[in-house]
């Protein structure tokens, strides 16, 4: 299929066929508070750090609120492509949003710090063009990592309560 809800909290859009808003609005259709713009994403006013960023498309795009914008990693063949929020003080975590460039692919880890030298995995995940992660921890910094098995690009990330 062109397009396949695996779940309620991921979409396989295997054909292109999803325009980046119409996968958000598949995913978020019976939960309107994961609105990108929305105060309820505590992102939003975060910082974000990333130590590889290709020109033009710099990390603080993950938390902008835009979907028009977005980080696309750059670097080194050995690299780990990673980009880190740090939400300014702990705060109890909920779910995390993030929306893919659709042409992205391979798995992705998630881990939480309070000071962002000890992480505490979450799990690895697999990419979809939305996925929708459950955190359930508290935490200052939230890391998304993968292997440079490929591209690596996020227009967004939400982080709710």
């Amino acid at each position: 299929g062109r397009i396949t809800i695996a779940n309620e909290r991921t979409v396989y859009d295997t054909e292109n066929m999803l325009t980046d808003t119409s996968a958000v609005a598949v995913i978020t259709k019976d939960r309107p508070e994961f609105d990108f713009t929305s105060s309820k994403n505590i992102a939003l006013g975060a910082s974000v750090s990333a130590p590889f960023s290709e020109s033009g498309c710099p990390a603080s795009n993950v938390i902008d609120g835009n979907l028009s914008t977005r980080w696309s990693a750059a670097g080194s063949p050995n690299s780990t492509y990673s980009i880190v929020i740090d939400l300014k003080s702990v705060k109890n975590l909920k779910e995390m949003l993030i929306l893919w460039e659709a042409n992205v692919g391979g798995l992705f880890k998630v881990s939480v710090s309070n000071d962002n030298q000890n992480w505490t995995s979450l799990g690895t995940y697999d990419h979809a063009q939305v996925n929708l992660v459950a955190l359930n921890n508290s935490a200052r910094y939230i890391r998304i990592e993968a292997p440079k098995n490929g591209y690596f690009s996020i227009y967004e990330i939400g982080v709710y309560q």
